[in-house]
């Protein structure tokens, strides 16, 4: 099972790092469609189309085991804010070419998005991907109107929550599909991300493209007036996508599992 499904091309980074399974026996996939897709970076003898586990949350009431990895402090002082304020996650993937800091330093002007969020009422959570979580722990608690969402910690109990997602190419967009809510692309490398897919980018991002932060204080204020203009669009993304929108992929993968071990 991959982390996520594949817009960025990561084939070529599988060369570089032995830890990449180069076969397997089962592969899991979302749909029939992406199982085309994974097919042309991994080797597999079977396409298991079950979905992935981590979205049957959005289906249905969450219950305690949801929460093992969660920072419930953190979880439920957003929850509060949301009882006034909308709630926008960003989550910038790790870009081509750009540390941590400099991915952040030259792409996101702070202070103009927390300043964006005591004039429109937004509450900002900036998700930074893994590897940034050091530099995450130097933003914690110098914005108002910004969270820093600590990288260890599990997030998809809280994306139900949000109202609108900011990424570049992260694959969290594709399960954000399954909630329906407004996506936009912040893409000031737009060209490099663009030439790094394995999918075309503009075909399969339903969301306003930003490529610069005028760009995105703009987009951002279509959001505040209820402007959506991508819901078809998402919609289509979406069938491409999943297969099964019912929440039970984990029970799909655990059926699988148990199918596969009577043959043993």
């Amino acid at each position: 099972m991959w982390h996520g499904i594949p817009l960025k091309d990561v084939r070529i980074a599988m060369e570089n790092y032995d830890y990449f399974p180069k076969y397997n026996d089962y592969f899991v996939s979302t749909s029939d469609y992406m199982k085309k897709i994974f097919s042309k970076i991994f080797l597999a003898n079977n396409f298991l189309i079950t979905g992935y586990p981590r979205n049957d949350i959005f289906f249905r009431q969450e219950d305690h085991l949801d929460f093992i990895n969660v920072n419930l402090d953190l979880y439920n002082e957003i929850l509060k804010r949301k009882e006034n304020q909308k709630i926008v996650l960003i989550t910038p993937s790790l870009s081509l070419g750009y540390t941590g800091t400099d991915m952040v330093l030259s792409f996101l002007d702070l202070d103009k998005i927390n300043k964006f969020g005591k004039k429109y009422d937004i509450h900002f959570i900036l998700k930074l991907h893994p590897s940034m979580d050091n530099f995450s722990n130097l933003l914690d608690g110098y914005y108002e109107n910004i969270t820093i969402y600590p990288p260890k910690f599990d997030l998809y109990p809280l994306l139900k929550h949000v109202d609108c997602l900011i990424t570049d190419y992260s694959s969290i967009f594709f399960d954000f599909l399954l909630l329906d809510k407004p996506i936009i692309f912040y893409v000031p490398n737009y060209k490099d991300v663009k030439s790094s897919c394995i999918l075309d980018y503009d075909t399969f991002t339903p969301g306003e493209k930003a490529y610069s932060m005028g760009h995105l204080i703009k987009s951002l204020k279509d959001f505040v007036k209820g402007i959506d203009k991508y819901k078809k669009q998402r919609e289509e993304i979406k069938r491409y996508s999943f297969d099964f929108l019912d929440g039970n992929a984990s029970k799909r993968i655990a059926d699988s599992i148990l199918q596969i071990s009577e043959k043993f």
